[in-house]
């Protein structure tokens, strides 16, 4: 649902994960493109609400359904860059007066601050009552063995990755953003003493997952 390119994100039509009117959505990261949000509103007569703080665009209804407000979501509640206002999701939920069992979908595109809002979001148990997450990671650093602090971002990804399993999500779809012009590399050297090094996931990657 959405653009193909970038804005574009396959939804689990599958029972029981399919979204009901009797819930809503969270779209993080519109930049302009309210594409997948009128889309899904569309198919499953459903209510989005579609966040961006970097639009220096005022809280209004797009239409009956998508309703855009100009914040954006985080691991604690502060105001960065050029005074975009961030919340953790808790936060959020409890400023509009809705209910954590009602979110059905979560989708999030928000240039790396998936990795500053995901621990909080296992930590406070706020996506446990989710039917469906899709998130595009990004991330472009060097890892080398010789040097394990460059690692880090890789290590905390994967103890996420595990996270989300534990939670009872599971992977249905991934693919790498067309918009992405990085590409992958990894090189190894079997000659002792010499270092293994490479950049490992793509940038813009993009993971959607079911609970089960």
């Amino acid at each position: 649902m959405g653009k193909i390119t970038d804005g574009g994100w396959d939804v689990c039509a599958d029972e029981p994960y399919r979204p009901t009117k009797d819930g809503f959505v969270y779209s993080f990261g519109i930049n302009n493109d309210f594409s997948f949000d009128d889309a899904i509103s569309k198919k499953y007569n459903i209510p989005v609400f579609s966040f961006d703080p970097s639009m220096n665009t005022k809280a209004h209804n797009r239409s009956n359904l998508v309703h855009f407000i100009p914040i954006g979501i985080a691991g604690t509640n502060k105001v960065i860059n050029n005074g975009w206002k961030v919340l953790p999701l808790s936060d959020i939920l409890k400023d509009l007066g809705h209910k954590k069992e009602d979110l059905q979908v979560l989708k999030m595109d928000i240039e790396a601050w998936e990795w500053d809002t995901f621990p909080n979001l296992i930590q406070t148990n706020s996506i446990s009552h989710i039917k469906q997450l899709f998130v595009e990671f990004h991330t472009a650093k060097s890892c080398s063995l010789s040097n394990p602090n460059s690692c880090t971002q890789y290590i905390s990804g994967l103890k996420l990755f595990h996270d989300l399993y534990e939670l009872g999500f599971r992977i249905f779809w991934t693919h790498k953003n067309p918009a992405c012009l990085f590409k992958s590399k990894f090189t190894v050297s079997l000659q002792k003493g010499q270092k293994i090094e490479g950049l490992i996931f793509h940038t813009g990657s993009c993971y959607c997952t079911a609970k089960y």
